[in-house]
């Protein structure tokens, strides 16, 4: 029974398949990102080839969610994972870093790696290419550079409280923080420097300013030297040896600390405050920001500029006849003053004064002269910048066009109006209009919005007229202007008229213009018994099928039946199916329930027995044992 249900499925199952042949089984995996290529061409150098990578990656985010889902998780084969020291694999791999220099590996310390051993920051610098790790959770990157008591680095895997997005970033961290431990891999190329000498140390203890609590190791190779030990304090060392205070760090606005890296003792001086430095410049009405660095550890204080109260005036701008105005710039306040004139100026026509602040022109007035041209004027006393003050326009006649003086009857430029044609209407020079008589063709010219004729001569063109129209437009006949012929609506489109000749399967027509209707087959109107398109009578009734004597409905010849009641059964089929599938579904899904309750009804019975057997196990009365 189970194994037909199971065929019966299977079967339905294929015929879903075949029936919608566009579904998919495939399912995509998690989603990644795969942006940020690497865009770093290597130069050999491969320190300098590592870090370069790197920062190429600098924005990558992984997965939505944070669900470590990466590229270089798919580069390593193995999504999703942490992926910081994966992160540094696949730099060293792009940079073409071996596996003899950097192990690729998907864990956090150097031994993962290939490294023996590390070092912190006050044994040896670290430089940019080296290798980080954070002892306290188990993380990796690359030291991106040093600057002072800091370190800069690129991670992967890694976030801030401003962006918790994990992804690609490079980070600020403390050098000399006791959880940060390096390794300096051994690079080809030029960029190959365990510090910043470029010397791979070698240290040796030594006896060296001997202290109870500290050990002293030097470079054999380049003399560097340093303490380490415990930190305590002992009587008498602040006299055995010359501090070395290093990393000052700010306390307050007046002191600063640093601590001595052979003793450990805590020492606080003042700052030494170096000269202002103006951050912002004060205003008229806005105080500025002077700053302050010390020189030893690199704090900084600002203190307040007072604002200058003097207004940053712009230039004047022209007021009135009588004064002028400016704007300050920055408080916007407006101060006003009077024209400050000049002498006389004089035009050709005009004189005036002119304002030397604003270049406003004030008293303008024209030329009073006391005599012919070329006098001086009665007003300002200059003689005006020409002779004879001509006037810009033209003065004509009907043959010629001159410019005449303002002052006296002088003239110049006189001459002939000048045409482009015969019978051109306006001189090309001064504008002077003549009348003329055009010379119009027979010949219309006419579109949608009128008809006109056009000067043989000039080419001047008549103002259009609108078309008169003439008998409506019929099927066959447009609509015409009755002067000029022109086309204003266009005759009706032909309806064709088909006349129909039929046999007993097809019908085909023909218009009295020409065009014909292929041949096509009846379509049967079972209420008349007549095709609905040529009206042709459906066969009679002796044309039908006859089977075992019985003569059977006529339709049965017709394949759209037989179609039909195909296409039907398969429905059927398919819903029986269907239904017999939601059956069994339904009755496994209750034989399970049943089953589970009946599991349950037993566990109930078995804890009541239990607990009845225990009941009567504690009332049962305790035989007290008897003396003989």
């Amino acid at each position: 029974m189970r194994s037909n249900r199971i065929l019966c499925f299977l079967l339905t199952l294929l015929m879903l398949f075949a029936c919608i042949p566009e579904l998919s089984l495939s399912a995509s995996a998690a989603d990644y990102p795969t942006t940020h290529p690497n865009t770093y061409v290597n130069t050999g150098d491969q320190r300098k080839d590592i870090v370069a990578v790197a920062v190429t990656q600098v924005g990558y985010k992984e997965g939505s969610g944070n669900n470590n889902y990466t590229k270089y998780g798919a580069w390593w084969g193995r999504n999703p994972m942490s992926w910081c020291a994966i992160f540094v694999s696949w730099c060293a791999e792009q940079a073409g870093v071996p596996e003899s220099v950097i192990k690729q590996n998907s864990f956090s310390n150097a031994a993962a790696f290939g490294f023996s051993s590390s070092f912190t920051a006050s044994q040896k610098t670290p430089q940019p290419g080296d290798l980080f790790f954070r002892n306290t959770d188990a993380h990796a990157g690359i030291v991106y550079k040093v600057e002072g008591s800091t370190f800069y680095t690129v991670e992967g895997n890694t976030w801030t409280s401003a962006d918790s997005r994990h992804g690609v970033m490079i980070r600020e961290r403390e050098l000399y923080s006791s959880q940060y431990t390096f390794v300096s891999p051994n690079y080809q190329g030029s960029g190959n420097a365990g510090t910043s000498t470029g010397c791979n140390h070698s240290y040796v203890k030594g006896a060296e300013n001997q202290h109870p609590h500290k050990e002293y190791y030097k470079c054999s190779k380049c003399g560097h030297s340093y303490y380490t030990g415990t930190n305590k304090v002992v009587d008498g060392c602040q006299d055995c040896c010359e501090h070395r205070f290093e990393n000052w760090k700010k306390v307050d606005d007046t002191y600063h600390s640093a601590v001595c890296g052979i003793c450990g003792k805590n020492e606080k001086i003042k700052h030494e405050w170096g000269s202002d430095e103006t951050v912002t410049e004060p205003t008229c009405k806005d105080p500025g920001v002077k700053k302050q660095t010390c020189a030893q550890c690199g704090a900084t204080r600002e203190t307040e500029i007072p604002a200058t109260g003097e207004h940053q005036f712009g230039s004047w701008f022209y007021s009135d006849s009588h004064n002028h105005y400016r704007v300050c710039e920055v408080c916007e306040t407006e101060e006003e003053a009077e024209h400050t004139l000049s002498e006389w100026v004089a035009g050709s026509l005009d004189h005036w004064y002119e304002c030397e602040d604003c270049g406003g022109k004030l008293s303008i007035g024209s030329h009073q002269l006391s005599g012919s041209c070329g006098t001086k004027c009665m007003i300002c006393g200059l003689v005006p910048n020409s002779g004879h003050m001509y006037s810009s326009r033209w003065t004509s006649n009907s043959k010629n066009h001159w410019h005449r003086c303002l002052h006296c009857s002088d003239t110049k430029e006189e001459a002939a109006h000048v045409y482009s044609a015969d019978c051109d209407e306006t001189c090309d020079t001064c504008g002077y209009i003549r009348q003329v008589t055009h010379t119009y063709g027979a010949q219309w010219e006419s579109d949608s919005s009128g008809h006109w004729r056009t000067c043989q001569k000039c080419g001047k063109k008549q103002t259009a007229v609108s078309h008169k129209t003439g008998t409506a437009a019929t099927e066959n006949q447009a609509q015409l202007c009755t002067v000029c012929g022109f086309e204003v609506t266009p005759a009706g489109q032909h309806i064709h008229s088909y006349r129909f000749t039929y046999d007993d399967r097809n019908h085909w027509g023909t218009c009295a213009c020409g065009d014909t209707v292929e041949a096509q087959g009846h379509i049967w109107q079972m209420e008349t018994g007549k095709c609905e398109v040529c009206q042709a009578a459906m066969p009679a009734a002796e044309d039908a099928p006859v089977v075992l004597g019985i003569r059977l409905p006529a339709v049965l010849k017709a394949p759209w039946f037989w179609k039909a009641l195909l296409y039907g059964a398969a429905g059927i089929i398919l819903l029986v199916i269907l239904i017999l599938l939601i059956a069994g579904v339904r009755r496994r899904i209750r034989y399970n329930a049943m089953m589970a309750l009946r599991q349950e009804f037993a566990e109930e019975d078995a804890l009541e027995e239990q607990e009845e057997t225990q009941e009567q196990a504690e009332e049962a009365p305790t035989q007290e044992p008897v003396s003989v």
